[in-house]
């Protein structure tokens, strides 16, 4: 009976922000090429996904969509999150409900580029002259973060990326793959 609670808070907002009223107003969008440069952020890690009864689900480049929120200079809590799929699905996500999430809700963006044994070699001239980047890049595999899901799942699935996955949810429903385009809506409290 707890999904039942966000599934409302969504309808009411997805109401808000298709009825053309004016007070709700756009702050930022991300499209295609703009999801491909997120993946470079600092705020991006490489995490573990394991679905509620032990399945591995893989190892993704992710981030957690509080970050987006973060960019709203209104502030988390009067954040709307829509998230908009190739297939025309839509999801949205509120900022108290991506800040009181035990589990964050994930943009799972890409796979982690090679694999990461026990040593990591780099080619530098001096000592003092470390380039930052290449061990960035050696480092991407390496898991930082592990999150098991209450998802129920009765197999795992390849996602196609850049995919949404809401591990709150005790069903797959508000997972969106091949995310197109993401909005971050201000939408001002009722009762001023």
């Amino acid at each position: 009976m707890r999904w039942v609670q966000p599934m409302w808070w969504s309808v009411l907002l997805l109401g808000v922000l298709l009825s053309g009223e004016s007070w709700a107003q756009l702050v930022a969008a991300w499209d295609e090429s703009a999801l491909k440069a997120l993946a470079a952020s600092p705020a991006v890690q490489t995490v573990e996904l394991w679905s509620a009864d032990g399945r591995n689900l893989g190892r993704f480049r992710a981030l957690e969509l509080r970050e987006l929120l973060a960019t709203s200079p209104e502030g988390e809590s009067s954040g709307v999150l829509r998230l908009q799929a190739a297939d025309g699905r839509t999801v949205l996500l509120s900022g108290g409900e991506l800040r009181a999430a035990a589990i964050p809700p994930l943009l799972l963006l890409e796979r982690p580029r090679g694999r990461l044994g026990d040593t990591v070699r780099l080619r530098v001239g001096r000592a003092e002259q470390l380039p930052l980047e290449q061990v960035d890049a050696a480092l991407q595999p390496a898991v930082v973060r592990r999150y098991r899901m209450l998802t129920r799942m009765e197999r795992p699935r390849g996602l196609k990326l850049p995919a949404l996955v809401v591990g709150t949810d005790r069903r797959p429903e508000r997972w969106v793959e091949q995310i197109r385009r993401i909005e971050l809506w201000h939408v001002p409290p009722a009762c001023p």
